[in-house]
């Protein structure tokens, strides 16, 4: 994990801003997940957010025993629970982590809000079963975190943007309902000192423009926050394997893969096998069954044809020993 965080330091030390992708495998590094995380908040000026991935045992894996499929399976609970021994803060696997999917409650809003936008909002359509996501405010001058759900009721929240959303009463009057809901479950007693409901609501905002910007200027105004609140949210994505395999979520993927038959949602493509039937019909001949049909390439040097069936060995030939050079006195 000592070489990996070396990598990010470079990455951070470059100006780059970047969200975080890590694999993880039970009992190689869920041990450091938790100095990730402390790395991106130290780093909040140029990480963006964090993505852990947790390994699948899919696509070429015959050769991994059982055994180790068991012992190397990491479920996102257990991310969870990893990241919460490993935290110097308050971080709950029940209270402050939902299913990544939440995010289309905001998308909707924020269709709600832009009627005559040119582009919509971006919807994840992940199964609530595959990505969980968990929101955290951090403290840019002190690099303290504090898990938003910590002061801000967040599942009654959205339950709120459900039902605002639902009754279709127009932009002004969507933005309103939406301003009281966030007032209504906001909590200044639990709340960081310095960060009311005002900045909260500057911050809000600043991530619905992430979900339903666009236009030119898009990455300069996603990446314009400078103030000393952030929110960076710590995410993770399951994707499935014959472990975990759910026909019903396959409706529901939002990675597809193309193929010269079509697309083919990843959960499919790699959990379910269909990569082994791709690879096998894209195959092309290898270079014994080229060479038993069509012949060896021709070689040529010096313009002339080399007889690559003649021996190497060269009865004929001399050997000529090329000595030291020494000047004369």
């Amino acid at each position: 994990m000592d070489v990996k965080l070396k990598a990010l330091e470079n990455i951070a030390a470059s100006g780059m801003r970047t969200t975080l992708q890590v694999t993880v495998v039970n009992g190689l590094n869920n041990d450091g997940v938790g100095e990730i995380v402390r790395f991106a908040v130290q780093n909040i000026d140029k990480i963006h957010g964090l993505l852990f991935q947790p390994v699948m045992f899919t696509g070429r894996d015959e050769n991994i025993p059982t055994e180790e499929r068991y012992a190397r399976r990491y479920p996102l609970s257990q991310l969870a629970y990893d990241l919460q021994g490993q935290s110097a803060f308050d971080w709950q696997p029940l209270r402050d982590w939902f299913p990544v999917s939440t995010y289309a409650i905001f998308a909707h809003l924020c269709d709600v809000l832009n009627p005559c936008a040119a582009v919509g909002s971006l919807f994840v359509d992940s199964h609530p079963d595959h990505g969980i996501f968990s929101p955290l405010l951090v403290d840019t001058q002190n690099k303290q975190v504090v898990p938003i759900p910590v002061f801000f009721n967040f599942e009654q929240f959205t339950r709120d943007l459900v039902e605002i959303t639902d009754s279709a009463r127009g932009p002004k009057a969507t933005k309103a309902l939406a301003a009281l809901s966030l007032l209504r479950n906001f909590d200044s007693r639990k709340a960081p000192a310095g960060f009311g409901p005002e900045q909260f609501r500057g911050l809000v905002d600043d991530c619905f423009y992430r979900v339903a910007g666009n236009g030119d200027d898009w990455s300069e105004r996603a990446y314009s926050h400078h103030g000393r609140w952030r929110i960076m949210a710590s995410g993770a994505m399951w994707f499935q394997d014959a472990f975990n395999y759910d026909f019903a979520a396959l409706a529901t993927a939002s990675t597809p893969v193309a193929t010269r038959e079509g697309e083919i949602s990843f959960c499919a493509y790699n959990g379910g096998g269909w990569r082994k039937v791709v690879e096998h019909q894209s195959q092309t001949t290898t270079l014994a069954q080229w060479q038993k049909t069509r012949g060896r390439q021709k070689i040529y040097a010096k313009g002339k044809k080399v007889d690559l069936t003649q021996s190497p060995h060269n009865p004929g030939a001399e050997l000529v020993q090329i000595g030291s050079r020494t000047d004369p006195e």
